[in-house]
């Protein structure tokens, strides 16, 4: 692979248009509408222990998929949980063989930015 001319990630639920069609603009951050942006979810869970059950009130942190792209194109869909997307992004890229060293990589955007 040459070197990229951009890296990109995005967040699969909240991106719009593919960015790629002549005059399009890049993808832009959209709401999710009716979805609630949350990192996690307040639940209940049964907890047995010796015997017993008990239901105890937790805090789950949700995961959220990630669609990574060089130069355009998709290269994975990772499963993570929010936050540092562009760090694991270029993580990925460079443990999985897709750029050389930091020096192939000229960018790295998040659809969200302008």
């Amino acid at each position: 692979m040459g070197r990229p001319d951009r890296c990109s990630v995005r967040d699969t639920r909240r991106c719009k248009g593919d960015g790629k069609s002549p005059g399009e603009p890049p993808r832009r951050y959209e709401p999710m509408g009716e979805q609630p942006n949350r990192a996690s979810l307040a639940t209940t869970a049964r907890v047995v222990r010796g015997g017993e059950a008990e239901d105890v009130h937790l805090e789950v942190i949700l995961e959220e998929p990630l669609s990574l792209e060089v130069n355009g194109e998709p290269v994975a869909l990772l499963m993570r949980l929010p936050g540092m997307e562009k760090e694991l992004a270029v993580g990925f890229c460079l443990s999985e063989g897709l750029v050389r060293s930091f020096d192939d990589i000229v960018g790295v955007r998040h659809c969200g930015e302008a």
